[in-house]
């Protein structure tokens, strides 16, 4: 019995390092902190791609097989395709992607929750004025 504890133990560790090692992000750091979007021209393959990997897109939040609320924020595609809809182009009044990073329009819990950070000014700025720009895969 001790003999099989003593192989499972470590094979579900090698798993999960395997999990976290696999991920798509390609950048040297994986702080969401460091990501800063500029005040214009925001582009969704450099800044938002990177926040929702970093801070939203992994297992058990948003990412692929759980998809917390019916949404994974994997690709692009996941993000505009999704039902009911989360982001309008040109519109962050209606977006509830807005509404759920700000914890407005009766909220009950802004994203990302608690342990992990919350976006800072900036992000979500950036995550609004690229759905004011037209919420392009740019």
């Amino acid at each position: 019995m001790k003999i099989g504890a003593c192989i499972i133990v470590p094979v579900l560790f090698l798993l999960a390092c395997w999990g976290f090692l696999s991920c798509k992000d390609t950048t040297t750091s994986q702080n969401v902190s460091d990501i800063v979007f500029p005040s214009s021209g925001v582009s969704y393959g450099k800044h938002v791609e990177p926040l929702f990997y970093r801070g939203c897109a992994f297992a058990y939040c948003h990412g692929q097989g759980s998809g917390a609320g019916g949404l994974n924020l994997e690709s692009y595609q996941d993000l505009m395709n999704a039902t009911p809809s989360v982001v309008y182009a040109k519109d962050t009044t209606n977006s509830s992607l807005v509404w759920n990073i700000e914890g407005t329009r009766g909220v009950q819990q802004r994203m990302p929750p608690p342990p992990l950070n919350s976006l800072n000014a900036n992000q979500i700025n950036g995550l609004k004025k690229w759905i004011l720009e037209g919420a392009q895969n740019n």
